[in-house]
């Protein structure tokens, strides 16, 4: 396993820990390990989305291709929001079948 230091990073460290700075409570610290991690994890999505451009068969990459290629990152709040869509919509079936095994329970109870 490679270990990460400021000197072997993808991007530059001050500037992804200014960017978690700007957005988090003054009050908190980031660890070391999270630093690297979300360095590396900017890596790793970057990497994502430029294999994507690399499959286009053009010679320049316009921003429409971007786009196609950074949608899924772009649209993971729809998903989330969906997913729970998803949850509530199943946890009210499971009530309503719930519901109805109790009902059926209750006209055929043998006695």
């Amino acid at each position: 396993m490679v270990e990460y230091n400021a000197e072997n990073l993808p991007f530059a460290k001050a500037e992804v820990v200014r960017l978690m700075k700007e957005l988090l409570p003054s009050n908190r610290w980031v660890t070391e390990k999270v630093k690297i991690e979300a360095n590396l994890l900017l890596y790793k999505i970057l990497k994502d989305i430029t294999l994507k451009l690399a499959e286009e068969p053009f010679a320049t990459i316009n921003y429409a291709m971007f786009n196609e290629a950074a949608m899924k990152y772009d649209r993971l709040d729809e998903i989330e929001a969906e997913k729970t869509r998803i949850i509530r919509s199943i946890e009210k079936i499971k009530a309503d079948c719930d519901v109805l095994a109790e009902a059926v329970e209750r006209k055929f109870k043998q006695d």
